[in-house]
């Protein structure tokens, strides 16, 4: 065989295993660029699903402090409005007794205004029988004739000594 064949049987078969080499490197090569965008592709996922579970469990966090603060100010609000009401109900008995209360003093009030107008009219009387009997101890004296003074008379009753 010549040195042309012996040389193309020598290079024909390394390369066709050059070219099979190189056929599947790049195979290969795609497969394991694939794998890589495969494996990128489910790290980011997992990263996501890490991102998420960590906001998902301080959201849940979040939510209990929020529930919690929420259950609290429900149970101080419902002990104030129990408080509120007790308030209430003491101020209307308070005010329930104070208007009884009133209405007794305004019944005695009135009790008190009838008394005094009957003693207003009692005292006219008294001072109307007063005047009359200045006038008559003043006819009785004319009539006598003579002054009678009670100041400078030591008798204190001056009609006993006119007779």
């Amino acid at each position: 065989m010549s040195t042309w064949q012996q040389l193309a049987v020598a290079i024909i078969p390394g390369a066709l295993a050059a070219f099979f080499a190189y056929r599947a490197s790049t195979k290969t090569s795609r497969i394991t660029a694939q794998t890589t965008q495969s494996v990128a592709a489910q790290n980011a996922a997992i990263e996501r699903t890490k991102l998420d579970l960590e906001r998902a469990r301080i959201d849940a966090e979040a939510y209990e402090r929020a529930k919690t603060i929420y259950e609290q100010i429900l149970t101080e609000m419902r002990a104030e409005l129990e408080r509120l009401r007790t308030q209430v109900n003491r101020m209307q008995d308070n005010a329930d007794r104070l208007s009884d209360q009133l209405a007794k003093e305004k019944d005695l009030s009135a009790e008190f205004r009838h008394q005094v107008f009957v003693q207003q009219q009692h005292i006219a009387r008294l001072e109307e029988n007063i005047v009359a009997l200045e006038r008559t101890v003043e006819r009785l004296r004319r009539q006598l004739g003579r002054d009678i003074n009670p100041d400078r008379d030591a008798d204190p009753d001056p009609l006993a000594t006119a007779e």
